[in-house]
């Protein structure tokens, strides 16, 4: 690696770690109030919180590498513009195709990093969210995590709980029906014998049992009831969502759809939406390079938010690409790549002819200065008024 590699380098790859770092807490800090509130009642909130927000790493990782590429290739650009490094650059016969070798290093290295998220690590991950989910909902970390929700388990057994004292572990108000009887109870504690069922002690409650001619009511001081989590008689096995299914399973179900011909190819889809993405991350590096230079004599920073606007965009028409069950998905994919491609390359061939900033230039002059003008118009119009 040359010198001017590794200036380059250094001057990109600490703003790239703290681009992702950054985009990850911030979206993790965004979700931690509602599990916050989902793990208010259950036991070991901390341990659960951590394996949530674990879960949900791959997934916000997946969207900050492409934001963090981009902006990290551009920070470093318009760093180097502004000390004036960028133009000795230039000026000493450096070609602009040369300077493209580090972003598009860490371009490779995003390729691959979403290529092994959106393809392993990501489905894992919601899967492993939807198993937290379920065994918080089915009170296998506390029945506490049900208060006041109707939460059905299998065999037909739904239960109902008012309120739940963390201090002692009481329950309030709590309603069990079953298919042969129905039981309400003023207090009850709850405990998991590990291995999928919850022992539900009732005290001084009622109980109502269908009969030919009416109903039985009977009154109990202590009563005890064993409520499964998980229905053992359950043969059928339901297909988990496209994007929780990893990359040999994705495969096999896009096989199968191509082999019966179907209108709709919804796995097929989700495979060229997941690639795109590794596509994408090698755009991304020439469209820093197109929009961090700032203009000359010049600090705008509309480059930078038309590149973010630009990924947000893309990451918009990848998931349409996904979810809308088109007839030709990898043909909507190649589109999508070639109308991004085509736009960062046109971009950075403009920046090249003409001069360092022309983006920005042409943002302030027929978006920002206009609208500046009818902003001062309207308030000389007020002030008169």
């Amino acid at each position: 690696m040359k010198l001017i590699d590794r200036y380059i380098f250094a001057q990109t790859w600490r703003n790239f770690a703290a681009i992702c770092g950054i985009i990850v807490a911030f979206l993790l800090l965004e979700n931690l109030s509602r599990l916050l509130h989902l793990l208010e009642n259950v036991e070991e909130p901390i341990s659960l919180l951590l394996q949530f927000l674990l879960a949900l790493v791959p997934e916000y990782l997946g969207l900050g590498i492409l934001v963090a590429i981009f902006l990290s290739t551009a920070l470093a650009v318009r760093s180097l513009s502004l000390a004036g490094e960028w133009q000795i650059l230039a000026a000493t016969g450096v070609s602009p195709t040369r300077l493209l070798l580090i972003p598009m290093m860490f371009g490779a290295v995003g390729a691959t990093a979403e290529t092994a998220i959106n393809f392993h690590y990501r489905p894992v991950g919601e899967r492993r969210l939807d198993q937290l989910l379920d065994e918080v909902r089915l009170g296998r970390h506390g029945v506490g995590a049900a208060i006041r929700s109707i939460v059905s388990f299998p065999n037909g057994v739904t239960v109902t709980i008012d309120g739940h004292d963390r201090a002692t572990g009481m329950l309030t108000g709590v309603f069990v029906a079953m298919p042969e009887v129905t039981l309400t109870a003023p207090r009850a504690r709850a405990t998991h014998d590990g291995f999928g069922t919850i022992v539900l002690r009732l005290e001084n409650g009622r109980g109502l049992t269908r009969r030919r001619d009416g109903f039985n009511v009977l009154s109990f001081r202590n009563l005890t009831v064993r409520i499964a989590t998980t229905n053992e008689k359950t043969s059928t096995v339901s297909l988990p969502a496209l994007d929780r299914l990893p990359l040999d399973e994705i495969v096999e179900l896009a096989m199968r759809e191509t082999s019966k011909s179907q209108t709709s190819m919804p796995a097929l889809a989700s495979i060229a939406s997941r690639l795109t993405y590794s596509l994408m991350a090698l755009v991304v590096p020439i469209l820093g390079i197109a929009l961090g230079a700032p203009p000359m004599r010049g600090r705008s920073g509309a480059g930078l938010v038309l590149g973010i606007l630009m990924i947000v965009g893309f990451v918009r028409a990848a998931s349409f690409v996904e979810s809308s069950s088109l007839q030709r998905p990898v043909l909507a994919s190649g589109v999508l790549m070639l109308l991004s491609g085509g736009a960062a390359g046109l971009l950075w061939r403009f920046e090249i002819r003409s001069g360092p900033g022309f983006v920005d230039r042409l943002i302030d002059r027929q978006l920002v200065s206009p609208l500046l003008y009818l902003a001062k118009g309207k308030a000389r119009t007020a002030l008169k008024v």
